[in-house]
C-alpha cells in the first residue's frame, strides 16, 4: 500500500474516533462536565399560607406555582417567593379539587392533575379557572384516561399525562385532544409497574419515575424506550425528576443525582442537600428548584468542563 493511501486511511480513522468521543444522545449533556449547585435562595413559606408543597413548576414568567396537596390548594409565588395568589379547597368545582397531584405551565396557562377527580384542570396565571379535561367512563376507549397522576408539557406544545388507572403514558395536543397512548404498562424491558412523575427534556426525551421499578425510564418524542436508570430509594421516598441545562436530575429521600445519556452511571450526586425528604423538582435553564415541607430551595446548575 503506498503512502498516500496509508496517509488518507490514517485521516479517515482518526476522524471517526473523533466522533465517537464527541457523539452525545440527543436531549442530554455531554461527559467530561463537572456540574455544582449553588445556593440561589431559600424560601421559606408561613405556616398559616401552607402545609406542606408536594408539588411544583415553574410559570412561562419564572414565578412558580406549587400545590399544597394536604389542603387541595394551588399556589402561585413570586420568583422572591411572595404568595401572589392561592386557589382551591376539597370539591367538585372547577377551583376545588378532590386530590390534586401534580401540576405543569402549559404557555400561559397552568394544568392541575386532580387524580382522584379524573380530570385536568387549567387556570390562567392569576389562577381564574379557564377549562378542564374530563375522562369519558361511557366510553372507555383508548382515549379515555382515570386518575391523572402527572402532567408535563414537551417543547412542541403537546402534553404528557400519566393514567393511574392503566398505568401508561398518553400524549396530547395543545387542546387537550387525545393523540396516542405511549410508554405501557409491564414487568418487560420498557414496561411501566408505577410510574408516578413525567418530565419531557427541551429535546423531547421523557423521562418517568416509577416507584414500582424504583427506576427512572427514559423514552423518545415517540415512545420508544431508551433505557431505565435503577435507583437508590431510602426508606421509601417517592423518585422525582425534573431537567435542566439538559440534565436530568433525580431525587430520593434527601439526596439528588445528575445524570447524562452517555452513561446510567450517575454524573454526580449531592447527599442531603436537603434536611428533610424532598417532595418534588423543578428545572428551568439555569435553575433547580426544591421543594420539602414548607420550603422552596433554588439553585444555580453551574457546568464547567473537565480536562
Amino acid at each position: 500500500m503506498n503512502f498516500p493511501v496509508r496517509f488518507a486511511l490514517l485521516l479517515f480513522t482518526m476522524f471517526v474516533l473523533i466522533l465517537c468521543k464527541t457523539w452525545v444522545s440527543p436531549g442530554f449533556a455531554q461527559t467530561g462536565a463537572s456540574l455544582t449547585l449553588d445556593v440561589h435562595k431559600t424560601i421559606s413559606i408561613p405556616g398559616e399560607a401552607v402545609s406542606s408543597l408536594s408539588a411544583i413548576t415553574y410559570g412561562h414568567d419564572g414565578s412558580l406555582f406549587a400545590i399544597d396537596a394536604q389542603n387541595n390548594q394551588l399556589l402561585h409565588f413570586s420568583q422572591n417567593g411572595d404568595l401572589l395568589g392561592q386557589t382551591g379547597g376539597f370539591g367538585f368545582g372547577d377551583n376545588s379539587f378532590q386530590s390534586a397531584n401534580d401540576l405543569t405551565s402549559v404557555g400561559f396557562e397552568i394544568w392541575v392533575a386532580d387524580e382522584l377527580g379524573d380530570r385536568i384542570l387549567r387556570f390562567d396565571q392569576w389562577l381564574a379557572p379557564v377549562g378542564r379535561l374530563f375522562t369519558n367512563r361511557d366510553a372507555y376507549d383508548d382515549s379515555d384516561f382515570e386518575r391523572p397522576l402527572s402532567v408535563a408539557r414537551s417543547p412542541n406544545g403537546d402534553i404528557m399525562l400519566i393514567d393511574g388507572n392503566r398505568m401508561d403514558v398518553l400524549l396530547l395536543d395543545p387542546s387537550g385532544r387525545f393523540l396516542e397512548r405511549l410508554a405501557g404498562y409491564g414487568d418487560h424491558t420498557g414496561g411501566l409497574m408505577s410510574p408516578d412523575r413525567v418530565e419531557v427534556s427541551a429535546m423531547g426525551t421523557l423521562a418517568v419515575a416509577d416507584n414500582g421499578k424504583h427506576s427512572v425510564l427514559l423514552f423518545d418524542s415517540y415512545g420508544t424506550f431508551i433505557r431505565e436508570i435503577p435507583i437508590q430509594t431510602v426508606n421509601q421516598a417517592n423518585i422525582r425528576i425534573a431537567w435542566s441545562n439538559n440534565f436530568l436530575f433525580v431525587s430520593s429521600g434527601t439526596s439528588i443525582t445528575a445524570y447524562t445519556a452517555a452513561s446510567i452511571q450517575p454524573l454526580q450526586s449531592w447527599e442531603g442537600i436537603s434536611e428533610n425528604t424532598i417532595n418534588d423538582l423543578a428545572g428551568k435553564q439555569g435553575i433547580l428548584a426544591i421543594t420539602s415541607g414548607r420550603t422552596i430551595q433554588l439553585f444555580r446548575v453551574q457546568e464547567s468542563a473537565t480536562r
